[in-house]
């Protein structure tokens, strides 16, 4: 299934903002991560992208922390489209990370060559960095959603707004006669 054809223009440029975050990182000789280079013919980075912003980070708003949301990656509001960007790149590098995974340890080869080991681990720092930054727009995204909402989650069930009072009730007192 291809993500890049089906996304808005306004999606599009979500995805244009999140390569442009990475595309400038040097590790290729036209830069960019490495496995763009030897991915050329196979790897296109707007699909990728498109695909973790339709799948992966859609589903890490809707599910990571309380309460469940059930947000259509269609229909993202223009207001949560930052933290939608934000998931985003953090899936994305963890993506990089993985592709990092199999780098051969080559010990007494006498053969020039980089070692991109080490990249795997800079990726995930990155990305751990990323994931605090994405939480923390989370949380409050979560919690803009519930008071929002006025809704009350009780065992059983959802309280109604209008039984929840943002006051103290007033109570009748009636007088007691001995």
């Amino acid at each position: 299934m291809s993500y890049w054809p089906m996304l808005t223009d306004a999606q599009k440029l979500t995805v244009d903002n999140v390569y442009a975050r990475v595309s400038d990182a040097f590790d290729s000789t036209s830069g960019g991560p490495y496995l763009w280079e030897t991915l050329t013919g196979t790897f296109n980075p707007w699909e990728v992208i498109s695909r973790m912003m339709m799948t992966e980070a859609i589903s890490y708003i809707n599910l990571y922390m309380p309460p469940a949301l059930e947000l259509d990656p269609t229909k993202v509001p223009q207001k949560w489209q930052p933290l939608h960007e934000k998931c985003t790149y953090f899936h994305f590098l963890k993506h990089l990370s993985r592709s990092y995974i199999e780098q051969p340890d080559t010990p007494g080869v006498n053969v020039p060559r980089l070692d991109r080991r080490r990249y795997r681990d800079e990726w995930k720092r990155e990305a751990q960095d990323e994931q605090r930054e994405l939480d923390n727009m989370l949380r409050q995204l979560k919690r803009d959603y519930l008071t929002k909402s006025r809704k009350l989650l009780v065992s059983g069930g959802v309280l109604p707004s209008k039984f929840i009072t943002a006051t103290r009730p007033s109570w009748t007192y009636l007088p007691v006669r001995y």
